[in-house]
């Protein structure tokens, strides 16, 4: 008898936790998860041009502007960082940007972040952590994308093409943003330069879904600029 009514008291817990199907998502042109890559092969330098660049790309006018471009005139994202499975960490929470002002605050975000634990690096665990942000947004569009940017391959975690295959079963689109990185320390070569190099890397085993692309910055100095180039790819895209 105690066992039934120890899972009653359960189901009424989980019953009231959960929102309410009557309570509505607001819907927004796009749905946008921004994933870091801050892992081991990232030292503080790299760590810091890349805040900066995404400061830079989501305070930029050109960036702004095809965010306020859609039918609604409004877009939702959020930002984690990423490094080895099961270290995720989101540092800026969803946020709805349907201004100028809106944006600009978003932006400030990115100053003097707290990194994730330099680890390994698991980009199939970071694909798994922005599908699950997506499905628990209080969001929902006809396009949803995670925007992956890394400097190398993927050597720990779960399964790659499994957790890619999960987003876009949900229908969810990957684009990546590969960094490259000249002169690597031997120990690193392969990771950050694969044969055939990361952006082909990130073109076969990334990306995915309708419209998805990889780019690639030649190096973390000009981050910034190539990741507001994909951004207005991605978010003024039809």
């Amino acid at each position: 008898m105690q066992k039934y009514l120890f899972a009653l008291i359960i189901g009424l817990v989980c019953a009231f936790a959960q929102p309410s199907k009557a309570q509505k998502k607001m819907e927004v042109d796009l749905v946008l998860v921004l994933a870091a890559d801050t892992s081991g092969s990232m030292d503080e330098r790299k760590y810091a041009l890349q805040v900066d660049g995404y400061r830079y790309a989501l305070s930029n006018r050109r960036v702004i502007n095809a965010m306020l471009s859609g039918p609604l005139g409004r877009v939702a994202i959020c930002y984690f960082e990423w490094a080895g499975g099961g270290l995720q960490a989101v540092r800026a929470p969803w946020t709805l940007i349907d201004s100028p002002q809106s944006a600009l605050g978003f932006s400030q975000n990115f100053v003097e972040l707290s990194r994730v634990n330099k680890s390994m690096t698991s980009i199939s665990d970071a694909i798994a952590f922005g599908t699950t942000l997506i499905e628990n947004a209080p969001y929902t569009a006809n396009r949803k994308v995670i925007d992956i940017t890394g400097d190398g391959t993927n050597n720990s975690g779960p399964s790659l093409p499994e957790m890619r295959a999960r987003a876009l079963e949900r229908g969810i689109v990957i684009n990546a943003l590969a960094i490259l990185t000249a002169n690597p320390i031997p120990r690193l070569e392969p990771h950050v330069n694969p044969p055939g190099g990361l952006e082909e890397y990130f073109r076969q085993n990334v990306i995915g879904g309708p419209g998805s692309f990889a780019l690639a910055a030649d190096s973390f100095e000009t981050f910034g600029q190539y990741l507001a180039r994909k951004l207005i790819l991605e978010i003024a895209s039809r």
